[in-house]
């Protein structure tokens, strides 16, 4: 299946451009800005051409990367943008999409039939309602689990990954509106020119000639499509297998340093229905696929195999790089150099898939960094653009193995024991994981029991959980203490953070809207005035006449400003949390230009009896007569 790319066109100063219609594209998409501009660029998003969602902000030329499934994309500029060129390249595989019924009030809507949607699904909201919105999904349409949720008045999209059978929306604390979510999911990608539901094949192309050898080492090809191919012990021939390159790597002597090489395997896009064990000897080996790289026969309709084809890593101290090791399975354009660290390279909408296992047998000790910048750790396991149908495990002594993910789904377990997530982001877990710790985990959802972040010497004010969902418990034993970023929609469904044996947790702050205010119009002349509880169009009252209860004792921590219409006045427009009536410790100055702002987190505690209000202090007249249409919401739990 060719790759499919689109231009998407970008205003010259102020406002949006004409939606594009991108659901012929795959799931993961590289957008690329090229042109000199004064101005920040969004990339937004919609199933409807209604509700748009902003999924990137660009202020300089890039590349990115973001894994999503919409209907359309547009680009909105802030600024001077001039002549810049904005496109998005992806796969073709093409989208579902549909609309999930949302009751009026309080309660569950009707379950929607998505077994016949793909794996990797988008849900957009469109901030219609004052209410507390989870997006459940079923198996049997009986028994529902969380996988989303959304809140407020503020259009936001949550992925959600996985073979569902049922999906609904149910709906507490409802205020006032109505509310909206639609879904879009990709098709499986088929390749190999789209042959309906069966496996792609490995495709020719010159870029598979020869095996050169590189800055990172030896690089062997693996194309069976070439007619030269053979599984011998010439690296400098392609492989018709995998594993076949794999063996081509010789034993590697102890302590050559001055002559040591990492070695590079270039996999050509196509289904390989084999299991694969990478070297036993400590090695540097990047498995770089040049396009959608299956193990299996990837035959079902959703991609999955009949068989399913698992990797085997088992680590060892012995060889040239002894204890350094690191295995890494990424993706490169084809004709693009090969580079040591993976995660220099160019992002490609492309990726492996294991239908099987990752199982990582390790026993080792001592060692640096494998890469500058990386976790410590003698052996690393480096994946990018990866997907396990399977587990990810690792076995016996893991105490000297690190992990780094990056755009990876584990749809069985991650069960790791000893061993640190050293760095996540984009990384979903659908069964129960099992780390020693972790680095910043950014953009990840645990949608099982994530336990044991056991390692003592993570950093409380470096390595956080940032931007992510957890809807089990989280479990923090021996010593061991993790951060919560605060501000950054961290989530845990239903349960709590459990320390045992010693463990400690840093600042925590789940996500739950305490109260929440907002007015279209909060007055065009400098003055103090107080917001409506839930939202009302006029302009905001001049007394505190409309104060509110917090539902039962709580702690709360920050505010959550947006402003949806932002003026053109450089006025700063003050807001602060009234307890009874008295101004609390947590405010926020907001430029009346700005979109939205989150105070900086201090805890307040709130007692069941107390009456909460929100004042706001406007420093100066503003140019659009008060339209700021605001809404603020407090955090807390």
């Amino acid at each position: 299946m060719a790759n499919l790319y689109l231009n998407i066109p970008v205003p010259a100063s102020n406002g949006s451009g004409a939606p594009v219609n991108i659901s012929a594209l795959g799931y993961s998409k590289l957008f690329s800005l090229v042109g000199v501009f004064a101005a920040t660029i969004n990339i937004e998003i919609s199933n409807d051409g209604v509700t748009w969602v902003a999924i990137a902000s660009m202020t300089t030329a890039n590349d990115v990367k973001r894994l999503f499934a919409a209907v359309f994309v547009r680009a909105t500029v802030t600024g001077v943008a001039g002549g810049v060129v904005l496109s998005v390249g992806s796969d073709n595989p093409g989208t579902d999409v549909t609309i999930l019924p949302v009751p009026a009030g309080n309660g569950t809507g009707a379950p929607v039939d998505v077994s016949a949607f793909g794996l990797q699904k988008t849900l957009i909201y469109d901030g219609g309602m004052e209410a507390s919105l989870n997006v459940e999904i079923s198996q049997d349409g009986v028994t529902f689990s969380q996988a989303a949720s959304f809140t407020g008045r503020t259009p936001a999209s949550a992925p959600v990954c996985g073979a569902v059978k049922f999906m609904r929306v149910a709906v507490g604390g409802f205020s006032i509106g109505v509310g909206n979510i639609s879904l879009c999911a990709a098709k499986p990608s088929t390749g190999g020119g789209g042959g309906g539901g069966g496996g792609f094949t490995p495709q020719a192309g010159p870029f598979l000639a020869g095996a050169p050898t590189t800055r990172s080492g030896v690089g062997i090809f693996v194309n069976p499509a070439d007619p030269t191919a053979a599984d011998d012990a010439n690296a400098a021939t392609p492989k018709l297998t995998i594993q076949g390159a794999l063996d081509c790597i010789p034993p590697q002597a102890t302590g050559a340093i001055a002559a040591q090489k990492s070695w590079s395997v270039f996999v050509a896009p196509g289904c390989y229905d084999e299991d694969i064990t990478v070297p036993a000897q400590g090695i540097k080996l990047t498995m770089f696929a040049l396009g959608n790289v299956t193990l299996g026969d990837g035959v079902n309709p959703d991609g999955s195999s009949t068989t399913p084809r698992s990797v085997s890593w088992p680590t060892s101290n012995v060889g040239e790089f002894g204890s350094q090791s690191y295995v890494a399975f990424t993706t490169m354009e084809p004709g693009n150099n090969p580079f040591i660290d993976v995660f220099s390279q160019p992002i490609r909408p492309t990726g492996w898939r294991v239908s099987g296992d990752m199982v990582i047998l390790a026993s080792a000790t001592g060692g640096d960094p494998p890469i500058p910048g990386g976790p410590a750790g003698p052996h690393t396991f480096w994946a990018n653009d990866f997907q396990v149908d399977g587990n990810m495990t690792a076995t016996t002594d893991t105490a000297t193995l690190r992990f780094v993910l990056r755009d990876v789904t584990v749809v069985g377990d991650a069960i790791c024991f000893s061993g640190p997530l050293g760095y996540g982001e984009n990384v979903t877990i659908m069964g129960s994981a099992h780390f020693a710790g972790c680095g910043d985990v950014i953009n990840s959802r645990f949608l099982g029991v994530l336990t044991n972040f056991e390692q003592g010497s993570i950093n409380p004010d470096q390595d956080k959980l940032i931007n992510c969902l957890i809807t089990q418990n989280l479990t923090i034993s021996g010593g061991g203490f993790i951060s919560i970023d605060p501000l950054t929609n961290f989530h845990l469904i239903n349960n709590s953070v459990i320390v045992v044996g010693g463990g400690a947790k840093g600042p925590f702050y789940p996500q739950q809207t305490v109260c929440f205010w907002g007015n279209t119009n909060i007055g065009a002349l400098a003055a103090t005035r107080y917001l409506t509880p839930g939202f009302d169009t006029g302009v905001a009252s001049l007394i505190d006449n409309k104060q509110v209860g917090p539902g039962g004792a709580k702690t709360a921590y920050a505010l959550e400003v947006r402003h949806n219409t932002p003026d053109s006045s450089p006025s700063i427009v003050t807001y602060t949390l009234l307890i009874n009536g008295v101004a609390s410790a947590i405010t926020v100055a907001v430029p009346a230009t700005s979109n939205n702002q989150n105070s900086v987190p201090v805890a307040v505690d709130i007692g069941p009896g107390d009456r909460l209000s929100l004042q706001l202090t406007l420093g100066a007249a503003l140019a659009n007569g008060g339209v700021l249409d605001v809404t603020v919401a407090l955090r807390g739990f």
